[in-house]
């Protein structure tokens, strides 16, 4: 039996050209949506006994809670992005504003401008 490599078992879904699981908040949204569908289909169909009112209020929850998983998961994740680079900044910046090093003979610190 020939071996196969752990990177040719994992083989990117793609969609368009793109591997649409390393789009950020796809999969979280996806779930959400797939899980919110679902339980306003089985949960109207136990209410009604009408399929065909399930399937409408199913999609239209699936539509809506995806949309709205969406946006809010983007939102999370540009503020994270945000606040991510103003720390890589800020630090950037103190570690060219002083540098400290310690001096081995007398094991004082001497800041050094540069």
């Amino acid at each position: 039996m020939a071996q196969t490599s752990g990177d040719e078992s994992k083989k990117p879904v793609q969609y368009i050209n793109t591997d649409i699981i390393r789009i950020p908040c796809f999969k979280s949204t996806f779930l959400n949506a797939v899980g919110g569908g679902t339980a306003s289909f089985i949960a109207t169909l136990f209410i009604t006994s009408d399929v065909t009112r399930s399937h409408r209020y199913g999609f239209t929850t699936f539509f809506l809670v995806a949309c709205g998983s969406w946006i809010f998961c983007r939102y999370r994740y540009n503020k994270k992005l945000i606040n991510t680079n103003i720390i890589n900044k800020a630090i950037s910046e103190r570690s060219n504003e002083t540098l400290v090093e310690i001096d081995n003979v007398d094991g004082e610190n001497v800041a050094t401008k540069s």
